[in-house]
């Protein structure tokens, strides 16, 4: 199992200039978080730090392949991943969340990256996933095809009205 310390940073100790980080995220990183609904293939984590005397700005890029059930036939597929964040985080005496981008946190304290990985692995998923044309579980296709609403036959007078809408 994955330790989850490998993605603390000790901000106190560290120098001021640029830090990288990579991590190589497999399913053992999901045991820590809530259930997903996914599995990770192979997902790569850049986390690209500045720190200067006050702050440290972090820029985060996750890349990858992860297995997401179809939303058309529920048969697992493999999606592509990729997002880039950027964060802020400020030296200071609280914890707080000064924005979206910008978080105030001890100056002694270490900084946990665990939850921002998982963060911006979650907002790399696309909303729908479904596979290409032709590639979906044939006996679910019927099924769905079987159970689809049919197009119902309309009043020719509201043909004539949605003819007068297209024209315009």
């Amino acid at each position: 199992m994955e330790k989850l310390e490998d993605y603390k940073v000790p901000l106190h100790g560290l120098k001021d200039g640029v830090h990288t980080y990579n991590f190589n995220l497999d399913s053992t990183f999901l045991e820590h978080f809530e259930e997903t609904g996914f599995d990770i293939e192979q997902v790569e984590v850049r986390v690209e730090l500045i720190k200067n005397n006050k702050t440290v700005e972090f820029s985060f890029q996750v890349k990858g392949k992860v297995n997401v059930p179809c939303n058309r036939c529920l048969e697992k597929m493999v999606q592509k991943v990729k997002h880039r964040a950027k964060l802020i985080v400020k030296l200071g005496e609280q914890n707080a969340e000064l924005s979206e981008e910008i978080l105030e946190i001890p100056e002694l304290e270490d900084f946990d990256m665990a939850p921002l990985v998982f963060e911006y692995l979650m907002l790399s998923l696309p909303i729908r996933s479904v596979h290409k044309k032709g590639e979906c579980d044939p006996k679910m296709i019927e099924i769905l095809n079987k159970y689809s609403a049919s197009e119902e036959k309309t009043d020719p007078r509201w043909d004539d009205l949605k003819k007068l809408l297209n024209n315009n």
